[in-house]
């Protein structure tokens, strides 16, 4: 389970929005995705930590999906391994949402706020949120 709230592509208004894994039309956007077809369409479950057979070979490289750039893949492995082990409901309730304020989209978690420039999806800051 990726972290849909943490993509800028996740609230982009048009045809180049993403809907999030299983959203409306994700199967026609990404029609080869594995998780998609495995997970979903053949095996009816949610997400993957829910199938019985959980981590995968999808999930053999840990190190190269942890280390890939695209901030809302550094934290599938955690995802998964907390839905795995306190529900779906439970972690779609902790997830926090972006905001857009101006130029910027502002992800806040329990922990951090990370801003990020609207045009260009590029991180601007990220630091401690003292609240």
């Amino acid at each position: 389970m990726i972290d849909c709230g943490l993509c800028p592509r996740f609230y982009t208004e048009g045809d180049s929005r993403c809907p999030g894994c299983g959203g409306p039309n994700f199967s026609e956007k990404h029609p080869s995705c594995s998780i998609l077809n495995c997970c979903y369409k053949m095996k009816e479950l949610e997400v993957c930590s829910l199938c019985n057979e959980f981590s995968c070979e999808k999930y053999a490289d840990i190190v190269k999906i942890e280390q890939d750039s695209f901030v809302t893949h550094k934290k599938m492995f955690p995802n998964l391994e907390f839905i795995k082990n306190n529900g779906i409901n439970t972690f779609i309730n902790e997830q926090k949402i972006m905001s857009k304020t101006g130029k910027y989209w502002y992800v806040a978690g329990e922990w951090f706020i990370i801003t990020i420039n609207a045009n260009s999806y590029t991180i601007i800051t990220a630091h401690k949120n003292k609240a």
